[in-house]
């Protein structure tokens, strides 16, 4: 399934840096593939065979080990994500 992560506290105002080529292979580690980033910002475009709870709980893991703070991460769907812009 795609889905849309938005990572909330990363890069910015120098808080939580976190490379997007680190965030990339974070991704695939967790078995994601066709991962891409855009710019600076936290926000990915992936496919995952997991569900978006379980993609949640773990990307928001990672990163809080990773950074050693705590990350909020939202995983919507495509279509989920639609129906927000549809609104």
């Amino acid at each position: 399934m795609r889905y849309i992560v938005l990572i909330r506290g990363i890069n910015v105002g120098g808080s939580g840096k976190i490379s997007m080529t680190t965030l990339v292979k974070m991704c695939t580690d967790l078995g994601c593939s066709q991962v891409r980033t855009y710019i600076q910002s936290g926000n990915v475009v992936l496919d995952s065979k997991v569900s978006g709870l379980t993609l949640k709980s773990s990307l928001q893991s990672e990163l809080g080990k990773f950074l050693k703070k705590d990350i909020f991460v939202i995983v919507k769907s495509k279509k989920q994500f639609h129906q927000v812009l549809d609104l």
